[in-house]
């Protein structure tokens, strides 16, 4: 090894010992990480004629952002419709077990076609505000099913039955509307006691809809029935519907169709729910995240109102 060659080694370890000192004496470096604020959410979706009801919760978050809730029983939760106080709700304990506080109105109830605000304060937090719209009802024009066809399982007791049904509203062709189409399926339980046929209970089955004909104004909902826009289907929507019952102590009562029309604020957020639904369940890849709408001023949640229609009819009989 020449002279030359272990002066520059030893310009080259001189230089690197700055470098080996700031990297070795370095302080480390503390990260802290602020959980989220605190927030108020709101969660009301009132009708016509009926007492508005109101949810009002306290949504504190951990590090991870995740969060925990508890029902807020001091808040003063105001109705007004444009500059009118309509008056103040009361606070409602549940009998249920495990239902919900509420706060509710009782001296009055919305009509539609009114615009409604709320107004909401609660220790500590700015006052909550927001508005919303009963729109006017749409009626349902047309109810009915086409053949029904029963099938029987194979090596269970169970019976298929599988029919079309046709519901058929008059939308306003000149203005954009928003619906929530609920189709119910009633069940009754019976007994044989002796040759007596004996009633027992019924319930209620929700039906939920494919999503395979979803697009820009359908939409099935995960918790039941179908958002529309309008009319897409030409005033009428029809669907193919299947429902398994045991013959042995089951009949299928009536069915129940229910046509909400809907405040836009209803629709946005009920999509942006379906949207998380979706997400939550996997569909593969890296989608953009599905944020949720709220109409929701110093808070978080949805107000928002609707009207309905109702029709009924019997199957399996």
């Amino acid at each position: 090894m020449t002279t030359n060659t272990l002066r520059k080694m030893k310009y080259l370890v001189l230089l690197a010992l700055p470098i080996f000192c700031a990297s070795t004496c370095e302080k480390p470096v503390n990260f802290k990480v602020e959980p989220a604020a605190p927030e108020i959410f709101i969660s009301s979706n009132f009708k016509d004629e009926s007492a508005i009801e109101v949810e009002v919760t306290k949504r504190t978050y951990d590090i991870l952002q995740e969060g925990t809730e508890e029902f807020v029983s001091d808040a003063i939760v105001s109705i007004l419709e444009g500059d009118d106080f309509l008056g103040q709700l009361d606070i409602v304990f549940p009998s249920i077990p495990r239902a919900k506080p509420i706060y509710s109105t009782s001296a009055f109830l919305p009509q539609n076609g009114k615009e409604y605000i709320i107004e909401v304060e609660v220790e500590g937090f700015q006052t909550i505000r927001a508005r919303s719209i009963i729109p006017p009802r749409i009626e349902i024009a047309e109810f009915y099913v086409g053949d029904v066809i029963k099938t029987q399982s194979q090596g269970i007791n169970n019976i298929t039955y599988d029919f079309p049904v046709f519901v058929a509203y008059n939308d306003p062709a000149e203005e954009t509307n928003y619906y929530h189409l609920k189709i119910v399926q009633e069940i009754v339980e019976f007994s044989i006691i002796e040759g007596d046929t004996m009633p027992g209970r019924s319930f209620l089955n929700t039906i939920k809809f494919s999503g395979e004909n979803d697009n820009n104004f359908v939409n099935a909902y995960f918790a039941g029935g179908v958002l529309l826009q309008d009319a897409p289907f030409g005033r009428q929507y029809g669907f193919n519907m299947k429902m398994a019952i045991n013959p042995t102590f089951q009949r299928l009562g009536k069915l129940f169709v229910e046509l909400r029309t809907v405040s836009e604020d209803y629709y946005r957020f009920h999509n942006s729910l379906d949207h998380q639904d979706q997400q939550a369940g996997g569909t593969g890849g890296f989608p953009a995240p599905a944020i949720p709408y709220f109409n929701i001023e110093n808070g978080s949640g949805i107000f928002a109102g609707y009207t309905q229609a109702v029709d009924s009819l019997q199957i399996g009989r």
